[in-house]
């Protein structure tokens, strides 16, 4: 009993500290102190870079405010930092695309559309955006991502409505659908009468892929082969075609100077002519002699000739 009697002896009483009677003798003080420290931490706040800031006080649009440190009213003021310098990317037709395997993987939503052919098509592409005015990214669109999403797929399906498959298909480069799209996208999100003033702008549509949808692939094939195919006879006629023609028409030129030779020169042209005939001619046969026509008497006696 002892032994406990002086060890709590020991213990120092709280109220006797110099701290405690410091607390104590100066607590008004010290409230204040605490109160204002407070109120400092919380009226500065700090804007990254890439970022710039939109303050609402008491509910309503004040300021927007630059990369630094600024000071604001607490609890009457509220700060939504945006992040201006970033480009935001939305994916459309499905979540993940994988070339190496040439499918779409999982439960992944597809865009299946329809060109003026009439042909399915689905068609794969995304949209890269900045904020550029934060005042009305916040406050002009509830939900700014979704808008983006169901404007641009407006966009695109109608853009595809115009234009047929083989041309889509083929001949995309040629094209002006990602322009048309991006056009389109910026018009209705942007600043204007009936437009959603979304404060974004949009600065490239990019069309990943375009082709025929997967359960039909092996049909377009052989649809595509015969066109190939076709495309190739008609050339290759028409080749032929002009070929003949070409031939038709030197033969035709070369009649026509033989016709003018002749009439100018007809003796000198039939033994030209005469004279290219038996060319032509014994070049087809093989084995030939060539005697004086003067020598028939002789060959005769010679026997030579009738076997």
């Amino acid at each position: 009993m002892i032994n406990n009697q002086n060890q709590n002896n020991e213990i120092p009483d709280l109220m006797d500290t110099d701290l405690f009677k410091f607390l104590n003798n100066n607590k008004f003080s010290v409230i204040l102190a605490v109160l204002v420290g407070l109120f400092l931490y919380n009226s500065f706040y700090k804007v990254d870079a890439s970022e710039e800031a939109v303050i609402l006080r008491l509910g309503k649009y004040q300021d927007t405010t630059s990369p630094g440190l600024h000071f604001k009213f607490p609890v009457i003021d509220e700060v939504f930092k945006v992040k201006v310098k970033t480009a935001f990317e939305e994916e459309f037709g499905f979540a993940s695309f994988n070339e190496d395997i040439d499918g779409y993987g999982g439960n992944q939503l597809i865009s299946l559309m329809m060109t003026n052919d009439p042909s399915i098509m689905e068609v794969i592409w995304t949209v890269q955006y900045r904020i550029t005015d934060p005042k009305a990214y916040l406050f002009n669109v509830m939900d700014v991502e979704n808008t983006i999403r169901d404007v641009s797929e407006a966009a695109m399906r109608r853009q595809i409505g115009d234009n047929n498959f083989e041309q889509i298909l083929d001949n995309r480069d040629q094209l002006t659908l990602e322009e048309d799209v991006h056009k389109f996208m910026q018009e209705i999100l942007g600043p204007g009468e009936g437009n959603y003033d979304s404060g974004i702008t949009i600065t490239q549509v990019k069309i990943t892929s375009a082709k025929y949808p997967n359960e039909v692939a092996a049909a377009f094939d052989e649809v595509f082969k015969a066109q190939k195919d076709r495309d190739i006879a008609i050339k290759n006629a028409e080749a032929q075609k002009i070929e003949a023609e070409n031939k038709a028409k030197g033969e035709v030129a070369v009649f026509d100077s033989l016709v003018a030779a002749y009439r100018t020169y007809g003796d000198i042209t039939k033994k030209i002519m005469a004279l290219d005939a038996q060319e032509r001619i014994f070049q087809k046969v093989k084995d030939k002699t060539i005697i004086d026509s003067n020598l028939d008497g002789v060959l005769q006696h010679l026997d030579v000739g009738k076997k």
